[in-house]
C-alpha cells in the first residue's frame, strides 16, 4: 500500500531571511522591520503564513489593530525561510515513486531536500506534487521551502508582462495584483487591509506509492430523476491498474459499478435547503493490480443535475411591474426544478486565510442559512476555499457560485501566465467538481465590465491593453473547456457581470455587459452614488449578483480594533477601517457614509448614534432592495447580496463582521436580510420602473407584490392599512389571495392612498402566514414624527418590549453587555400597542443596561430612561 505521511505536525521553524527595500508604488509602506527578527529562528505552525506566527511569538503588532498595518507593511518585502527535519524510513524509499505533496503554497517558492532543489512554485492556487526520490536518503533529511518576497515578484512580473489595467483600492491601490497568480486582495481592497504574507497555508504530506496512484476522482451524475440516477466515475490513474467503484446510500444500500458507470434505483436527490433534503452518498474508488488494492479514495457525493436557462423570452411576455422589457433570463434549475436564488458573495474570511477552520466555516455557512440563504458567491478576488468549505455546503444545501480567480483587472496571456492559468484551472475544477453544492463556475469578476467603460492611468482599457490579450482568452476558451473536460455536470458562465455567450456576443455593442434585461448585473450606482436606497427601485436586474451597502460593525469590533481615544467618526483609525476610497490622506469613506445616511437621518455629533444609525440606513437599503428584486420574480430569478461576510474589523458592506478575535456577529442588516429572504414575504413597492433618487421623488401608485418561494401552497387574507405616524388608521381594506407554490401574485394599493403622499404617513401590508411590509412617504429628519414611547420588561434572557406609539427600527445590543451574547432579531418596527420580544443566547447579565441605549435603542430617541 502506498505511504501517506503528514508533514503537518512536524516541528516546523521559519525565519526572516531579507527584506527589500521599498518597491515603486508602495507608497503607503513606510514601514520597517525589527532589526533582531532577520535570522532568527521562529516556531512555525503548518498550515500557517508568516504573520500568524510572528502575532502568536508577539514579534509583530496586530495589523487589524489601530493604524497598526502600516508598521508590518514590510513583511511583503521580506524573503522567508521554512525548515523542519523529514524522518524517511526504508519501507518508504522502497516505493517506485516519492513525492513531496503541497495542497497550498503562497507563494512564490523553492523546495529544497538535502539541498536539492526539487521545486518551484509562483502559484498560490494550486496542488504541487514534487518528486524527492533521488533527493532523500534513510533517517532525517533536511526540507526547507524559501519564500521569495510577494511585492517584488508582483512589480517584476509586471515589467515583464507590461501594466495592464487594475483596480482594488485598498490600503496599497497601485499594487499590480493582476501580474500573478495570488490571492489579489491580499494587496489590499476596498473593504480590507493590505497584508501580503508568505507560507505553507494548506497541507504538506510524503506520499509514497508504486505500480499505480489514483488521483481526483470526479463522479459526474448524468441524470437524476425520481425512479433512477446515473453517475458516471472518472478517476484519474498515475502508472497503471483498474479502478472500480461502489456508491453507498444513507441508507445503506451499495450500488457497483460497471464500465465506470452507477446506476441508483429510486436516488435520494440532493437539493438546495429551500428545496428538499440533502442526502449524501458514500463514494469509494479503489484502484487494482490483480488481487493487490493499490490506492483507495473516499467522498461524500450528493445526486443532482444542474442546468443555467439563459432562453429569449417569448415576444408577449407579462412581468409583474409595468415598463420592463423583454430579453433572456439567467435561472438555475436543480433536478430539472427552477431555484429562486438568495444569497451573498463571499470573500476570505480573514487576512490571513489559513487561520479559518472548519469550525469558523461552519459558523459562517450556518449564519448564511440562517438569514434564509441558499446560495454563497466566492468572489474572483479571493480563493477557491478549502476542502471542507464545499463539504459543510454539500451538507447544509447551500450552492456554491465559484468565480475563477480574476478581478476588477486585465491580465496577460503570455505564456507566463497563460500556462499556470489553465494548470490552476485544470486543478481546482479536478477537485471541485465532486461537490453537489457547486453549481456554477464563474469567468471573472468585472473584467468584461472594465474592458467595456473603465480608464486605467487616464486611458480606457482597450487603448491602455493596444494589441496584447487582456484576459478573453480565458474567459472564452481557456475556462469552459477545462470544465466542460473535468466537470460538465456543471454550467459555466464567462463573467459577472455578462450576457453569456461567446467572445463574438461580447464583442456585439449593442449588448452592454451590465445590461438589464440579459444575464446577470451588478448594480454599484446606488452606494456609489448619485443617490438614496431607494435608488434600488428602477433597475430590473434578471439575476443581481452585486449589490451592496455600507455599515459600520458591531460594538465589539470597534472596541477592540479602535482606541479608545479614536472613537471618533472622522478619526485616523476610523477613516483607515473604511477602505472605501481611503487614500491615506482623507476619510473618502466615511464622508460616503455620512452622505447615505443623511438621505434619512439628520447627522448626528455624538459618535455611538452615528454607528447606529450608518447601521439602520444599511438595514433599509437591505429591505428596499430585496423587496424591490423579489417583486420582480418571475422576471428576476437570483440576488447575492455583496458581501456576506467580512476579513477584518472594519466598515463595509458586509452583513456579518468580524472582530479580532476571529468571531463574526450578525449586524442590523442581517436580520433585515433575514426577514427579505423568507420564503414567502410581502413587499409594498412601485408599479412601475421609474428610477427614485429619494424620498422627494413621486414614487406613483403603490402595489403589494407576494412571493410564494415554497413547495406548499400559500393563501390567506392581505389586510392593507395607510396608517398615520401618530398610530391613526386612515384607510384599510382586505383582499384574500392564493398562491400556487413557487409563484407570486400581485395586489393594488387603492390609489387614493398615495394620490396625496401624506409624508405623516404610511403604508402597511399583512400577509396571513407571511412577512410583512412598509411603504414610508418621506424621510426621517423631513417629517415631525411623535417621540418614540415603549416599556420593557425582562425575563431572563427575554427583553419584551411594548411600543406605546410607532417604534422604528428597535434594536437590542446584546453583544454591548457581554460580546459572548446575540440577539434573535433586531431592526423591528412596532405600531402603537404591539409588542416584541428579543431573544438573547447564551447568559445574559443582571443589568439594567439591557433596557437602555446603547444596548435598546430605536431611531429618533437615543438617550432616555425605559419608562
Amino acid at each position: 500500500m502506498p505511504v501517506n505521511q503528514s508533514l503537518t505536525g512536524n516541528a516546523w521553524q521559519f525565519r526572516l531571511v531579507h527584506v527589500h527595500p521599498k518597491e515603486l508604488g508602495t507608497t503607503h509602506d513606510q514601514s520597517e522591520a525589527p532589526s533582531d527578527l532577520i535570522g532568527r529562528d521562529v516556531p512555525a505552525t503548518v498550515p500557517g503564513q508568516v504573520h500568524v506566527d510572528l502575532l502568536r511569538e508577539g514579534l509583530i503588532v496586530d495589523p487589524t489593530i489601530g493604524l497598526n498595518e502600516k508598521q508590518v507593511l514590510w513583511t511583503g518585502r521580506a524573503d522567508w525561510t521554512y525548515q523542519t527535519t523529514l524522518a524517511v524510513d526504508q519501507a518508504t524509499l522502497d516505493h517506485e515513486h516519492v513525492e513531496l505533496c503541497f495542497d497550498g503554497l503562497d507563494t512564490f517558492a523553492e523546495v529544497v531536500v538535502n539541498g536539492t532543489t526539487i521545486g518551484r512554485t509562483r502559484n498560490m492556487h494550486r496542488r504541487y506534487r514534487l518528486d524527492a526520490k533521488a533527493a532523500l536518503h534513510l533517517g532525517d533529511n533536511d526540507l526547507t521551502v524559501r519564500f521569495a518576497a510577494p511585492l517584488p515578484e508582483i512589480w517584476q512580473a509586471e515589467e515583464r508582462q507590461g501594466p495592464l489595467p487594475r483596480q482594488g483600492g485598498g490600503s496599497n491601490p497601485t499594487q499590480p495584483h493582476n501580474a500573478v497568480r495570488k490571492m489579489s486582495c491580499d494587496m489590499g481592497w476596498d473593504w480590507g487591509p493590505a497584508t501580503p504574507t508568505s507560507g505553507i497555508w494548506r497541507d504538506v504530506r510524503l506520499e509514497a506509492w508504486s505500480t499505480g496512484r489514483l488521483g481526483d476522482v470526479r463522479p459526474i451524475v448524468t441524470s437524476a430523476m425520481d425512479n433512477e440516477a446515473t453517475v458516471a466515475i472518472h478517476a484519474d490513474v498515475e502508472g497503471r491498474g483498474t479502478a472500480t467503484a461502489k456508491l453507498t446510500s444513507p441508507d445503506g444500500v451499495v450500488f457497483e459499478s460497471k464500465d465506470g458507470v452507477i446506476t441508483v434505483d429510486e436516488p435520494q436527490l440532493w437539493w438546495p435547503w429551500t428545496h428538499g433534503d440533502q442526502p449524501l452518498y458514500d463514494l469509494q474508488v479503489e484502484l487494482h493490480d490483480g488481487h493487490a488494492v493499490l490506492d483507495r479514495r473516499t467522498h461524500r457525493i450528493g445526486l443532482r443535475t444542474v442546468e443555467l436557462i439563459t432562453d429569449s423570452d417569448a415576444d408577449d411576455a407579462q412581468w409583474p411591474v409595468d415598463g420592463i422589457a423583454n430579453g433572456s433570463r439567467m435561472e438555475l434549475r436543480i433536478n430539472g426544478r427552477s431555484v429562486y436564488c438568495k444569497g451573498a458573495n463571499w470573500i476570505p474570511d480573514d487576512v490571513y486565510p489559513a487561520r479559518v477552520d472548519r469550525d469558523r466555516y461552519r459558523e459562517r455557512l450556518k449564519q448564511a442559512a440562517s438569514a434564509n440563504m441558499n446560495m454563497v458567491r466566492i468572489w474572483g478576488g479571493g480563493l477557491y476555499e478549502s476542502d471542507g468549505f464545499y463539504e459543510l455546503c454539500d451538507e447544509m444545501g447551500l450552492m456554491v457560485w465559484q468565480d475563477f480567480l480574476f478581478a476588477c483587472a486585465a491580465y496577460s496571456e503570455l505564456d507566463e501566465v497563460a500556462d499556470e492559468v489553465e494548470a490552476e484551472a485544470r486543478d481546482n475544477v479536478s477537485r471541485l467538481c465532486r461537490h453537489p453544492s457547486l453549481v456554477l463556475f464563474n469567468g471573472n469578476n468585472e473584467n468584461l465590465w472594465g474592458h467595456r467603460d473603465w480608464h486605467f492611468r487616464g486611458q480606457s482599457w482597450p487603448d491602455s491593453i493596444g494589441s496584447r490579450g487582456w484576459g478573453a482568452k480565458y474567459y472564452f476558451d481557456v475556462l469552459p473547456s477545462a470544465v466542460a473536460d473535468l466537470a460538465p455536470g456543471v454550467p459555466y458562465w464567462p463573467g459577472s457581470p455578462s450576457n453569456g455567450g461567446t467572445l463574438a456576443d461580447f464583442e456585439r455593442t449593442d449588448r452592454h455587459p451590465n445590461d438589464n434585461e440579459h444575464g446577470n448585473r451588478h448594480i454599484w450606482n446606488v452606494w456609489h452614488g448619485p443617490g438614496h436606497y431607494l435608488g434600488y427601485v428602477g433597475h430590473s436586474p434578471r439575476f443581481c449578483s452585486e449589490f451592496g451597502f455600507h455599515g459600520q460593525p458591531t460594538w465589539p469590533a470597534i472596541e477592540q480594533s479602535v482606541p479608545e481615544d479614536q472613537r471618533r467618526w472622522y478619526s485616523p483609525t476610523m477613516r483607515s477601517h473604511n477602505k472605501n476610497g481611503y487614500d491615506g490622506t482623507i476619510g473618502d469613506g466615511q464622508d460616503k457614509s455620512t452622505t447615505r445616511l443623511s438621505d434619512d437621518f439628520l447627522v448626528p455629533d455624538d459618535f455611538d448614534e452615528w454607528l447606529y444609525l450608518t447601521q439602520v440606513a444599511q438595514a433599509r437599503a437591505m429591505t428596499v432592495s430585496l423587496g424591490w428584486f423579489r417583486s420582480l420574480f418571475p422576471y428576476n430569478n437570483g440576488i447575492l447580496i455583496w458581501q456576506l461576510n467580512d476579513c477584518w474589523p472594519g466598515s463595509s458592506w458586509s452583513l456579518i463582521d468580524l472582530d479580532t478575535h476571529g468571531i463574526g456577529r450578525c449586524k442590523p442588516a442581517w436580520y433585515a436580510v433575514q426577514r427579505g429572504f423568507a420564503p414567502r414575504v410581502c413587499n409594498v413597492m412601485p408599479r412601475a420602473t421609474q428610477p427614485l433618487t429619494g424620498w422627494d421623488d413621486d414614487a406613483g401608485p403603490l402595489r403589494a407584490y407576494l412571493h410564494n418561494d415554497h413547495d406548499a401552497a400559500w393563501s390567506g387574507a392581505l389586510r392593507l392599512r395607510h396608517i398615520t405616524l401618530a398610530g391613526d388608521t386612515l384607510a384599510e381594506t382586505a383582499v384574500d389571495f392564493a398562491l400556487a407554490a413557487r409563484s407570486s401574485h400581485q395586489i393594488d394599493v387603492p390609489d387614493a392612498w398615495t394620490a396625496t403622499r401624506r409624508p405623516d404617513s404610511f403604508v402597511l401590508a399583512e400577509p396571513d402566514g407571511g412577512e410583512r411590509s412598509f411603504w414610508w412617504f418621506a424621510a426621517d429628519r423631513d417629517i415631525n414624527s411623535p417621540t418614540p414611547r415603549y416599556t420593557t420588561t425582562v425575563d431572563g434572557e427575554r427583553v419584551t418590549v411594548t411600543a406605546e406609539t410607532l417604534v422604528r427600527d428597535l434594536c437590542f445590543f446584546a453583544e454591548r453587555v457581554d460580546p459572548a451574547v446575540a440577539s434573535d432579531s433586531n431592526c423591528i418596527t412596532l405600531l402603537p400597542g404591539e409588542q416584541h420580544t428579543f431573544v438573547a443566547s447564551g447568559d445574559v447579565p443582571e443589568t439594567s443596561a439591557l433596557t437602555i441605549p446603547p444596548v435598546l435603542r430605536c431611531v429618533g430617541r437615543s438617550t432616555f430612561d425605559a419608562e
